[in-house]
């Protein structure tokens, strides 16, 4: 399997060449390996709190994470191969075999380093292309045409990033806010325009919104797209616990829907700007049944979103592995059959993954 074979229809393009869907196994649709987020970064007035800038992420800075994850600049970095090979190898050991790294363009994409990652573990990674939300962009992305976007895109997903042969297997994540500006509305047309060229299935990072990912939905949709080609990600936190009205519309669409952030739990760690307060585990759980019980099964992806150095089990998270080590057994025990279970982490990505 050679990384500069491209994928055909009904394939799913990895780092190291195209699969087939049936080799895809157990998957966590919204991972980040290898990146840098200092748009997260903050920068206190007090000196006290200034003193945990440029420090390592150590037991003293876990016990302060809640307050401070955002202030130590080597807690908004995962950069170690060595580290994230030993994570990616108890994910695997648990049962795991693919994930996708949707590190976009705007958070230090590594494509040789997922390359290298993947073969140093046989995981299979599908990797992102675009851009993230506006205060992560470039200077220059306001005199980009939509056809500009779009191009570069493409260029990526048909001949590889760069010089490297590495094909993005994925359009995104493709960072939103609310409400949406026009250059967002531009990098959905273009992501959009993309995936009509080149078949690959789009993700979505919504604004925290009820609004926000069924206007989204709409964009798309008007830019030609199928819904289901869509993964609407971090529904954990773009709708509501409690908007089931909201939730039950969107499910409505055919989109792929994504709880992407098992083990986030932190009653008191709120993002930045308009992102509101994070549901937890038990809640996440809670509205999976709900769609199940719908008649959504079909629909669901999930993921860890693991993204900071405290997310890692190394320093005190969870890992790339809590889903399989407790997220699963949680849902059994409480019902969830087994057939559904096997939908959401192996159906429903194998589907939602593949090259139309």
């Amino acid at each position: 399997m050679l990384s500069s074979t491209i994928a055909k229809s009904g394939q799913i393009q990895t780092v190291l060449g195209p699969i087939m869907p049936d080799d895809l196994g157990i998957t966590m649709t919204h991972e980040h390996l290898l990146m840098d987020v200092p748009v997260y970064e903050s920068h206190p007035e007090e000196a006290s709190k200034l003193r945990f800038k440029h420090g390592s992420w150590d037991f003293e800075m876990i016990s302060k994470g809640n307050e401070l994850w955002s202030v130590n600049r080597n807690n908004l970095t995962l950069n170690d191969e060595n580290e994230i090979i030993q994570q990616v190898l108890d994910y695997k050991y648990s049962g795991g075999n693919s994930m996708v790294d949707c590190t976009n363009y705007d958070l230090a994409q590594d494509p040789n380093g997922l390359a290298r990652i993947s073969r140093a573990t046989g995981l299979n990674i599908i990797m992102g292309c675009g851009h993230y939300v506006p205060a992560a962009h470039p200077n220059d992305i306001d005199s980009k045409t939509k056809d500009d976007l779009t191009r570069r895109m493409v260029r990526d997903i048909v001949d590889g990033i760069g010089d490297t042969n590495i094909r993005p297997g994925i359009i995104g994540e493709i960072g939103n806010i609310w409400p949406i500006t026009e250059i967002q509305q531009r990098l959905l047309e273009s992501a959009a325009d993309a995936h009509k060229e080149t078949g690959l299935p789009i993700l979505i990072h919504p604004g925290s919104d009820d609004r926000s990912p069924l206007k989204i939905i709409e964009i798309l949709v008007n830019s030609g797209m199928r819904t289901d080609s869509i993964i609407m990600g971090h529904l954990d936190f773009a709708i509501n616990y409690n908007s089931r009205e909201a939730l039950n519309e969107l499910a409505q669409t055919g989109c792929f829907m994504e709880y992407d952030i098992f083990g986030f739990e932190e009653s008191g760690l709120l993002f930045k700007g308009n992102y509101g307060e994070l549901s937890n585990d038990h809640k996440r759980i809670d509205t999976i049944i709900f769609l199940l019980d719908k008649g959504y099964g079909n629909q669901l992806v999930i993921g860890q979103d693991v993204c900071l150095k405290r997310h890692q089990s190394k320093y005190g998270g969870k890992g790339y592995s809590h889903i399989l080590k407790t997220i699963v057994p949680k849902m059994l025990k409480i019902g969830v059959s087994q057939s559904d279970v096997d939908n959401i982490l192996i159906n429903n990505p194998a589907n939602a993954l593949q090259k139309r």
